[in-house]
C-alpha cells in the first residue's frame, strides 16, 4: 500500500505556468516590458503568487492605465456563475498522471481546453503550464486546417486569450451572456450596455476626432467608440517630442489593425455557417410538429392548404431553433390545435357560405315543381321557407358542409303534408272550443278539416280583423323570436345572407288570436250578403260582386262603396263604439245612381 502511494506521489509534478497563458485579474498587477517569466518549478516564497502576461506588441515607454489594459487583454478566468458544482469531483482528475491527462486533452478543442482551465484551480494550472503549450497550439492547427479556418492569432495575445476573444461571446467588460459588438485591432467584445456606458467607453466625437489616428475604434450601431484610457492617454501626453509620441502609437495601431479584413471576413462565415444550423435545426423542429400533428389527425397537405403553404408562419413556435421535446409539444399542442381550427374555419366559410346557396337553390327548384302539381289556393300551402326548416331538409341545408344536397320530390310532399296539418292544429288552437269541435273529425281528434270560412277572423296585425287566409299567406319578416333555441337564430342569419325576406310561418303564429268581434260582423256582413255564415268561404264573398255603403257616413258626405272584407272593417275601425241596430239598417246597397256620387 505505502508503494502504491509513493508511486502515485513519484508521477505528482508540480506544473509551472507559463506567463504567457496566464494573466493575473488582480488590480495590484501591472504589465510592463520588463516583465520575466517565472522559473517553471521554482515556487515563491509568498504564498500567493502573481502571475502576470506580457504584451509584446506594447514594447513603448507609455504606459497604459491598468484597468485598460485588464479590458484588452482579460484573459479567461470565469465569473462564479460559470462553475457549478462541487470541485471536489475534478479531485480524482488531477490526481492522474500527467502524460495520461495530456493525451486525453490533445483531442480537445481550443474552447474546451478555455472551460477546462476554468474547472479548478488544480486544472487551470495543469492547462496553462509551459509543457502543455502543445495541447494548444495542436488545436489550433487542427482549426487553421478546416475549410473556414480563424485568422492566425496575432502576436500580442496568448492563445488562450485569442480563444477568449473568438469564440467567448459574452462581454470582456461586464461578463453578460450577449457581447455582440467586436474589434480585432482593440482585441475586445463588449455589449451596447458597456459601449454606452462613460465609465470604458468614449462615443466618437469632436473630442475624440482630433486624436483620430492614434485611436483604436469599435464600430457598433453606426458609431464608434474608442477606450477611454486610451484617450486620457493621448490627450493628455505632454512629452517634449509630441510628433514622435504620435507616430508611435501610430506605428502600434497600424500593427494591431493587420488581420482586420481576414477576421471580418472569417465571423461572416461563422456567422453564415450559423444561419444555416439554425435553418436547419427550424426546418427539423417544423417537421417533428407537423408529425405531431400528423398522429393527431392534421395531414401536413390540409394544413398548407389552410394556411395557403404558410406553414411556419401559422405554427406556434415553429421557427425556434431548438429540439422539440415531448413535453415542449405537451404544452404547445392545444394552442397550435386552436390556432388550426380557426384557420379552418376561416378557410372554409367562403367555401360553406357557396354550397350553402347551391343547396338552397336546388331545394327551392323542386319545391316549385312540387307546387306545380299542387290544387290548394296558394295561401292554403306553405312556402319554401316553411319546409326549408323542417328535418330533413333543415340539417341538409342549413349545416355548414361542403356536401351537396338531395331534395326528392315525394319527401318535399310528405313534409308539406305534415307541415299543414300542424298549422291546422295552430290555428285551431286559438278558435272557441264550440268551433274547433266542428272541425275535428268525430273519429280521430287528430285530424282536422278546416276550411277557410269567411267568419273566422284573427287579430294578427294592426290592419285586423284578418281573414284565414291573410294569417296563412302572411310571412313576417320580422320574428319575435325571444322563445327560440340558439339553432333558430342561426338559420336566421343564414336565410338574411341567402337573401330572403321572409320568414317561417310557426316562428311568428304565437302572435295569432281569434277576435269574437270581428267573426260577429262577418256573419253580420255575410247574412247581408244573402250567404250562409257558417259555411261561406272566402273565395264566394270574393266572387260576390256587390258593394255596399254605409248610410252613417254617406250622411257625412263620404259615399264609398265597399265590399264584404271592407265593411267588416269600416264596421270594426270606424263604428265600433256608435254601432246601434241591425246591419241592414246601417248600409245599402250601392245602385247605379250612387256611382256618380262616389
Amino acid at each position: 500500500m505505502a508503494s502504491r502511494r509513493s508511486e502515485r506521489n513519484k508521477n505528482k509534478r508540480t506544473p509551472s505556468v507559463d506567463p504567457l497563458y496566464e494573466q493575473d485579474n488582480s488590480e495590484d498587477a501591472t504589465l510592463t516590458e520588463d516583465d520575466a517569466p517565472a522559473e517553471p518549478h521554482k515556487k515563491s516564497k509568498s504564498s500567493k503568487r502573481r502571475r502576470i502576461v506580457r504584451n509584446p506588441a506594447a514594447q513603448s515607454t507609455e504606459s497604459k492605465t491598468r484597468n485598460a489594459v485588464q479590458l484588452e487583454l482579460q484573459v479567461g478566468r470565469p465569473d462564479r456563475g460559470h462553475i457549478k458544482g462541487r470541485r471536489g469531483h475534478l479531485k480524482q482528475m488531477t490526481e492522474m498522471p500527467l502524460d495520461t491527462l495530456h493525451e486525453i486533452f490533445r483531442d480537445l478543442e481550443p474552447i474546451d481546453l478555455l472551460h477546462l482551465s476554468w474547472a479548478s484551480k488544480s486544472l487551470r494550472a495543469i492547462v496553462m503550464e509551459k509543457s502543455a503549450r502543445y495541447i494548444w497550439e495542436d488545436a489550433f492547427e487542427r482549426l487553421y486546417a478546416l475549410n473556414k479556418p480563424p485568422p492566425r492569432c496575432p502576436e500580442d495575445l496568448n492563445l488562450a486569450q485569442y480563444t477568449r476573444f473568438i469564440f467567448k461571446k459574452q462581454c470582456m467588460a461586464c461578463g453578460i451572456a450577449n457581447g455582440r459588438w467586436t474589434s480585432w485591432s482593440m482585441r475586445i467584445r463588449a455589449c451596447w450596455k458597456c459601449l454606452t456606458c462613460d465609465d470604458c467607453f468614449m462615443r466618437y466625437d469632436s473630442r475624440v476626432a482630433k486624436y483620430d489616428s492614434c485611436l483604436l475604434l469599435i464600430h457598433a450601431k453606426d458609431t464608434y467608440f474608442c477606450l477611454r484610457a486610451d484617450y486620457l492617454e493621448v490627450s493628455k501626453e505632454r512629452s517634449s517630442d509630441m510628433s514622435a509620441f504620435y507616430a508611435q502609437k501610430m506605428q502600434l495601431n497600424e500593427a494591431k489593425t493587420l488581420g482586420t479584413k481576414a477576421y471580418e471576413e472569417w465571423t461572416k462565415q461563422c456567422s453564415d455557417g450559423r444561419k444555416e444550423v439554425l435553418a436547419q435545426m427550424r426546418v427539423e423542429r417544423q417537421t417533428a410538429i407537423l408529425n405531431k400533428l400528423a398522429e393527431i389527425g392534421w395531414k401536413e397537405s390540409e394544413i398548407k392548404d389552410i394556411t395557403q403553404d404558410n406553414v411556419t408562419g401559422n405554427l406556434a413556435s415553429s421557427m425556434r431553433a431548438k429540439k422539440l421535446t415531448d413535453s415542449e409539444w405537451k404544452g404547445l399542442q392545444p394552442t397550435i390545435v386552436k390556432h388550426l381550427e380557426e384557420l379552418k374555419e376561416r378557410h372554409l366559410a367562403p367555401k360553406r357560405e357557396a354550397k350553402l346557396c347551391e343547396r338552397w337553390q336546388a331545394f327551392r327548384l323542386q319545391f316549385e315543381l312540387w307546387e306545380k302539381d299542387q290544387i290548394l289556393e296558394s295561401f292554403w300551402r306553405p312556402c319554401a321557407v316553411d319546409l326549408a326548416i323542417l328535418e330533413p331538409f333543415r340539417s341538409i341545408i342549413f349545416t355548414p358542409s361542403l356536401e351537396d344536397g338531395d331534395f326528392p320530390l315525394d319527401k318535399v310532399d310528405c313534409v308539406a303534408q305534415e307541415w299543414m296539418r300542424k298549422r291546422d292544429d295552430s290555428v285551431l288552437s286559438v278558435l272557441p272550443q264550440d268551433i274547433q269541435t266542428r272541425f275535428r273529425n268525430e273519429h280521430d281528434t287528430s285530424k282536422t278539416s278546416l276550411q277557410p270560412l269567411a267568419f273566422l277572423q284573427f287579430n294578427y296585425d294592426c290592419f285586423g280583423p284578418n281573414t284565414i287566409a291573410y294569417v296563412c299567406e302572411k310571412r313576417h319578416s320580422v320574428w319575435g323570436g325571444a322563445s327560440h333555441p340558439k339553432e333558430y337564430y342561426e338559420i336566421s342569419n343564414m336565410l338574411s345572407r341567402l337573401k330572403c325576406s321572409v320568414r317561417p310561418w310557426f316562428w311568428t303564429s304565437h302572435h295569432l288570436k281569434f277576435s269574437i268581434k270581428g267573426s260577429e260582423v262577418s256573419k253580420d256582413v255575410i247574412r247581408l250578403f244573402g250567404l250562409d255564415e257558417g259555411t261561406a268561404t272566402l273565395s264566394q264573398l270574393n266572387q260576390c260582386k256587390k258593394k255596399f255603403i254605409c248610410l252613417h257616413c254617406r250622411s257625412t258626405g263620404q259615399v264609398v262603396g265597399q265590399g264584404w272584407l271592407e265593411m267588416v272593417q269600416h264596421e270594426m275601425h270606424r263604428h265600433r263604439d256608435k254601432a246601434d241596430g241591425p246591419l241592414e239598417e246601417r248600409w245599402s246597397e250601392m245602385t247605379p245612381e250612387d256611382e256618380p256620387q262616389i
